[in-house]
């Protein structure tokens, strides 16, 4: 019943409205939109929702937020690194360009 949801499908392949959906894929739902899900063989699926956010979000890369400038500060934060170390763990994957 929320305004905003999905239906992400964890392992195995389910139908919704007729069309195939595989493991991996991530379903957005229209708001009020009925769906049945169903799947020939064994699946897993995750159902999230929840109300609308406060606002626009920004995405780039792995770093989500609603300004752009505090995306930018995470971009140079994380060039430098500062999010702490794991020990054993010394791999570090750079920006992309």
């Amino acid at each position: 019943e929320y305004a905003e949801r999905g239906v992400f499908v964890v392992g195995g392949t389910v139908s919704i409205g007729g069309v195939q959906h595989e493991t991996g894929t991530m379903i957005v739902l229209a708001p009020e939109e009925e769906v049945s899900i169903a799947a020939a063989d064994s699946a897993r699926v995750m159902l999230v929702g929840g109300a609308p956010l406060d606002g626009l979000r920004h995405v780039w890369w792995n770093f989500v937020s609603s300004s752009k400038d505090r995306i930018e500060r995470a971009k140079a934060e994380w060039r430098d690194k500062p999010t702490g170390h794991i020990d054993g763990d010394d791999e570090f994957i750079p920006l992309p360009d």
